[in-house]
Parts: structure tokens; sequence; C-alpha cells
């Protein structure tokens, strides 16, 4: 059921309690006049060691002309450094891929997969929408995190896209949500048209006591040129909440299109 965008994207502005005071930061980010500036990227890597299972982090902090991104990539191993690969900019987004290189020491290296922890820079940026891509140099395995500030420079929406695959006529699952100490998680998977898409929240907004998540898909960076098969993107979203046990469902929509409406009482516990 399609409703109505532009009321949908005032983020939780008044409200009931859920509405105002369960989510941390559900107003739109200030929107200013004019072209937004040219951004450029560059990386350094702050750390390099053996890798635990699933090690892979990405967080981002929406500063003053310039977003902050800090992260850990896996490498064939630590003696590996970060470095950027692509920079893709747009009017709403940033899109930065990241990427690692053998450092250039002869030094015998310990034999395990490496986590290269870094900090990258986007200078000159505005924007509210900063999406990093993982291109791993380990198994080829590509990773996105799409993060979404929605009220100003410190609260913000991430997605994480867990996998893409080919997946035409094949059923995709329905998302589910799972109590977190930080609030609520969501979890499910939604269509592409080719499996180099990757997730992005397009809006986060309040009706009652109901959060609605709306989960959209932009295109990768990919190299070479991607399969041709309608693609299935799995999704992971944290959504940091002051009052979790306020909200009464949430619902998931893609595209603006209701997928699911899942109840707290079928609310799972990590």
């Amino acid at each position: 059921m399609k409703r109505d965008r532009l009321r949908r994207r005032q983020l939780l502005i008044g409200g009931s309690a859920v509405c105002s005071t369960a989510v941390a930061g559900c107003t739109d980010a200030a929107v200013t006049d004019g072209p937004p500036a040219e951004p450029s990227a560059s990386v350094e890597t702050t750390d390099q060691d053996c890798a635990s299972v699933g090690e892979e982090t990405v967080t981002v902090a929406f500063e003053t002309s310039q977003r902050r991104v800090t992260g850990t990539i896996q490498a064939p191993t630590p003696c590996y450094l970060a470095a950027v690969k692509t920079l893709r900019v747009d009017d709403t987004a940033v899109t930065v891929a990241v990427t690692t290189k053998q450092a250039a020491d002869d030094e015998p290296c310990v034999q395990c997969v490496g986590a290269i922890d870094y900090t990258a820079t986007i200078t000159d940026s505005d924007h509210d929408r900063i999406y990093v891509e993982h291109h791993d140099t380990v198994g080829d395995h590509d990773t996105a995190y799409a993060t979404t500030a929605v009220d100003g420079p410190t609260d913000q929406v991430q997605v994480k896209t867990t996998a893409t695959d080919c997946g035409a006529g094949a059923d995709v699952d329905e998302p589910t949500v799972t109590k977190v100490e930080a609030g609520l998680s969501v979890s499910g998977q939604r269509q592409s048209p080719t499996p180099c898409y990757f997730a992005v929240a397009e809006s986060l907004s309040c009706e009652n006591e109901e959060l609605i998540l709306d989960i959209g898909v932009r295109e990768a960076i990919s190299e070479p040129v991607c399969v041709d098969c309608l693609g299935v993107v799995s999704y992971a979203v944290d959504l940091p909440l002051s009052a979790p046990e306020e909200v009464a469902a949430v619902r998931v929509e893609h595209d603006g299109e209701e997928v699911a409406v899942v109840n707290h009482t079928d609310f799972e516990n990590r």
C-alpha cells in the first residue's frame, strides 16, 4: 500500500511517546541551498592484526563540511594497508569503495586473515547519505554499509548488505525484528535489478507506536561487469532506540510498498 511520501518523510515530529522519544533522532536532516561541494577522500591505516570471525565494521561521523569513516576490512594477511579504490558522488549521496593493498616492506608476515583498521576522511561534503563498500581481497567478498543521517551530525540509520545473489523466481525471506542491547535489529531480503546492488534506508518514520522502515537499493561500484540476472539483496538494520519496549510494531517497506508488519509479540530475542 503506497503512502504519502512527503508526509512520511517528516520523521517522528510530535505524536505519541514512542514517536517522540523512542528513536534516537528521527527528524529530517537540514537541507541547504545550492549544489553540494565536490568531495574528495583519503584513508589512513590505523591498525593491522589477525581477524576474528565476522570482524568487519563501519562507523560514520557526520562532521561540519566533512564525513569521517572508521572501519575494519579484511585482507589476506595483516601486512596490508587500506586504500580508497573509487569515490562516486551524486546530489544526495557519496559512495566510497575501500579496498586493501599489500604493504611495501619485505618483512615476513604472520599467515592469517588480516583485519585492517582504517579512518577515511571525505572532505568538502555535506551529504547526509554515506555509502561505504568494502571490496575485500579475501575470497572476493564485498560488503556494503549505507549510513543515512536522520537528525543532524550524530543520529543515523545504517543498513548493512550481508549478501547478494541471483534470485530469479526465488522466494525472499520475510523480515524479522530482534531485540538487541541498543534497541531493535531488522533483517530481511529484497529483490534488485541485478546482484550488484546494495540496500539503503530510504526513510524511517513513525505512526502512533509503529515504526516504518523503507528499504531501497542502489547500484554498487562493481568490477568487472555484473552478471545479468535478477538479484536478491540480504540486509540488516540496527535501530538505536531509547525506549524499544514502547514500539508496538515495525512495518517494513520496499520502495514504499508494505512487505511485512512485525508486531512486538513476534520480536525475537538475541
